[in-house]
């Protein structure tokens, strides 16, 4: 009897445990209300790439870039934002759909919790944005907040820009070049006369050898210096994933008149410093004025 009292109650104690233990961790959906959380940036990952950040040519002209969004290449992020030395009021960020749903464009008029505070996502812009005709925006908070294409560029921008508020975007690859040409021209109109820095979250070749990596990117290379919209449109996720956010942010330099200067260009195998069999290659450009 004393042995089965015993076993009894070590079971309570278990079971106990595993409640509390289930009542503490946090849900992945759930966040503070009329705000979003990062779900995808570790604190150590973060200020590692912070200590760690690639030091670019400073610019104090800069009106957008292209950066990676796999926190592989976190060191890169960070480094783009530290060579801005303009202050900004909005940062625009494209990033793919990873997930797919109804719409080609997904938005959210919500926050973003940070360690220290409250990111605000400038609704105003955000309003005129979604104005623009030819592509169809939807308003999908959890869409937005579970997706690591833009979500993993929040909290650095929150570093360098602490002032600065957000409009995070997600782009469908339905979206066609004709298109994403005349929405880029639309948007540079309504930002023209503001601080704002537009970046493009875009990770480029994927699931090649380093080598095959390497040869998809001079292609694309080409087709950036070249503007070719076409092409890029044309172009499967071997060579970027996301081929309406670059071809936005062309068009966008193109109407802004700006200059381009590509940093950096490197793979996954590198920034790891092994052999894989399998690499993602990374871009970051910067269009100055």
């Amino acid at each position: 009897m004393r042995i089965r009292a015993i076993l009894t109650a070590c079971l309570i104690l278990l079971c106990t445990t595993a409640i509390s233990c289930r009542t503490h961790e946090p849900e992945k959906n759930v966040r503070p209300q009329n705000t979003l959380n990062i779900l995808h940036v570790p604190d150590d990952t973060f200020r590692k790439s912070i200590n760690n950040a690639r030091n670019y040519t400073k610019s104090e002209h800069s009106i957008c870039g292209v950066v990676p969004h796999h926190l592989v290449a976190a060191d890169l992020i960070a480094g783009f934002l530290k060579s801005l030395e303009a202050q900004y009021d909005t940062v625009i960020i494209f990033a793919p759909d990873h997930n797919g749903g109804n719409g080609e464009a997904v938005v959210s008029r919500l926050g973003w919790s940070v360690g220290t505070g409250v990111i605000k996502c400038d609704t105003d812009l955000l309003s005129k944005i979604t104005a623009i005709k030819g592509i169809q925006f939807v308003t999908d908070d959890n869409r937005l907040q579970n997706d690591h294409s833009a979500s993993n560029l929040i909290p650095y921008v929150h570093y360098y820009l602490p002032k600065a508020e957000v409009v995070p975007i997600l782009l469908s690859n339905k979206i066609v070049y004709t298109e994403a040409e005349r929405f880029a021209t639309q948007l540079y109109k309504i930002v023209s006369d503001k601080k704002c820095l537009v970046m493009f979250s875009i990770d480029f070749s994927h699931y090649l050898t380093p080598l095959n990596a390497l040869q998809h990117d001079k292609v694309i290379r080409q087709a950036i210096t070249d503007c070719n919209l076409l092409k890029i449109s044309n172009m499967d996720n071997s060579y970027l994933d996301c081929p309406p956010a670059l071809e936005i942010f062309l068009a966008y330099t193109k109407a802004a008149g700006g200059k381009l200067q590509i940093l950096e260009n490197t793979d996954a195998s590198k920034l790891m410093n092994r052999k894989i069999a399998q690499t993602t290659s990374y871009f970051i450009i910067r269009a100055d004025q």
